[in-house]
């Protein structure tokens, strides 16, 4: 993190013997900056979002006009006060258009895809929009060989601004197989995109396509594949080169007693793969895997059997290539709680993988907390985009978390956001340029009436100490200890008596300081600290 000139207050845990915790003091990370609601009459199903270079955020999804319904495209400016141009809508033939998932290109345009009914069935629908006044540059219909439907569910670019869409389509027996296609940055050309690769797995059955990731110079998709035996699927991931030639496939690892599949995908810097999701052996567990660059050869996999970890929703690598990923675990005291885990990225030996942290985080007991989206800043700190339904028969609110990337740490307290009245969720998480986290998700009313929200967090440069303890030495000394998060300009501890009106500061500690021994204490007094 960047040295900071500010001060910061150092709070201490509350410690026995009389001493006690205050109210934090700091103006750390985690505090809203703004959020923008819209409160139009329509419902607007936000199914993805992303943001651009300056921090505005784009959110897509479908909105509800009645007996069709169209995708919508919105941009919320980067200061949350405004849209930057009016909400783009899409129609094909008045019947049902969704946008399922969107990127941005390093002139940040945005590019969405979906799927649209074309009279008898969908076809995949990709637009390109000037991200500078919201005009559509090109738009394309995809239609495959078998004309049955076909629906698009992720999309990736790379550094040429060539797009790549996945998805899946019906094939001559009605069957679903992955399919990836390729539009260069300009568009389709004669009316085609460069390529599309479909993939029918072994057992050609019904085989969906759920996440993409691109590199330099191959992409990764994963999802669930159809075995020998109806409606029971499995985790599966290929890998492509970018010329749409196939490279590898990797099955899951084991034979389960029931349902499998492929949330998230990453490529590292090495080209490998990572893919997480969940796999069924009796109960849901969370499954990560990372498969070789060259041949898809598994060099670790962790099937977390016997475990309350009930699946990845999203996977991140870090600039040393450690592997983030978010989901949920369940325990019967907690109920579902959000579940993150960081795990080393070196190869490990005997094929089991490192875990360098771990952490399951619970609201209150019997609520549902469900980790869905994460996101790395450059200094290696997580930051993780969940929900929180209220067991007593409340509502969703969205929740943010922020961990050390180092160890795990909290250095976040829950950050909680819930327009009342209303059920929030998170969709995307990602860091703007000024370092804020910026959130797109959805609210809605009682009678789901869905709108679009967007978020900004303060990131919290000057993060609050953790893992403060105290110990009593004397009658008249303790001693405080703590872990240092922040490149600070030095810590200032105050101390005030419980008859005492005020704090008074006691010590000005240099920066990287974590512990103290505060002295001249009264027998039978309780103190604070800050």
């Amino acid at each position: 993190m960047k040295t900071m000139t500010t001060r910061i207050i150092l709070i201490l845990l509350s410690v026995s013997m009389g001493f006690a915790l205050t109210s934090p003091a700091f103006a750390g990370g985690g505090d809203l900056g703004w959020a923008y609601n819209s409160a139009t009459l329509l419902k607007q199903d936000v199914r993805a979002s992303t943001m651009d270079s300056t921090g505005n955020v784009i959110l897509v999804g479908v909105d509800d006009v009645g007996a069709a319904s169209d995708w919508f495209v919105a941009k919320v400016a980067a200061d949350g006060q405004s849209l930057s141009w009016p909400t783009r809508s899409f129609d094909l033939n008045r019947g049902i258009d969704v946008a399922t998932a969107v990127a941005i290109d390093g002139n940040d345009d945005i590019i969405v895809t979906g799927y649209s009914h074309n009279g008898s069935n969908y076809d995949i629908q990709t637009i390109k929009y000037n991200g500078s006044n919201g005009t559509v540059i090109w738009q394309h219909t995809y239609d495959s060989t078998a004309n049955g439907d076909d629906i698009a569910t992720a999309i990736g670019i790379d550094s040429s601004h060539n797009i790549y869409i996945g998805g899946y389509v019906q094939d001559s027996s009605g069957k679903d197989d992955f399919i990836i296609i390729k539009y260069q940055a300009s568009g389709p050309v004669n009316d085609a995109p460069l390529w599309d690769t479909p993939i029918n797995g072994s057992a050609d059955g019904n085989d969906r396509l759920m996440a993409l990731a691109v590199n330099g110079s191959s992409l990764a998709v994963t999802g669930e594949s159809e075995s020998s035996t109806a409606n029971d699927f499995n985790f599966m991931t290929h890998k492509l080169n970018l010329d749409g030639s196939f490279s590898w496939n990797a099955p899951q690892s084991y034979n389960d007693n029931g349902n499998g599949k492929g949330l998230d995908v990453a490529i590292d810097s090495a080209g490998n793969v990572i893919a997480c999701g969940y796999v069924d052996d009796g109960s849901r567990a969370m499954y990560t895997a990372k498969y070789a660059s060259g041949d898809g050869t598994a060099i670790w996999v962790k099937q977390q059997t016997g475990e309350t970890i009930e699946g990845g929703s999203a996977v991140e690598i870090d600039s040393n290539n450690d592997v983030f990923v978010t989901g949920t675990s369940y325990t019967i005291t907690t109920a579902y709680d959000v579940y993150t885990v960081k795990y080393q990225g070196a190869d490990p030996v005997g094929g089991v993988p490192v875990i360098l942290w771990q952490d399951s985080y619970n609201t209150t007991n019997g609520n549902h907390d469900v980790g869905l989206a994460l996101t790395v800043d450059t200094g290696g700190d997580l930051f993780v985009a969940a929900y929180s339904n209220d067991a007593s028969g409340g509502y969703d609110d969205i929740l943010v978390l922020k961990y050390g990337g180092d160890d795990g740490a909290r250095l976040w307290p829950q950050t909680l956001y819930d327009l009342a009245g209303r059920h929030n969720r998170p969709i995307g998480i990602g860091i703007g340029p000024t370092g804020n986290v910026l959130v797109g998700g959805w609210s809605d009313t009682p009678s789901n009436n869905y709108d679009f929200i967007a978020l900004s967090y303060d990131a919290g440069a000057i993060d609050p100490p953790t893992g403060l303890t105290a110990t009593l030495l004397s009658n008249t000394e303790i001693h405080l200890n703590w872990t240092d998060n922040s490149a600070e300009d030095n810590f200032v501890v105050e101390r005030r008596a419980e008859s005492e009106g005020s704090f008074a500061e006691i010590a000005t500690l240099a920066a990287g300081t974590t512990s103290y021994n505060s002295t001249g204490l009264t027998t039978d007094t309780r103190y604070y600290y800050k």
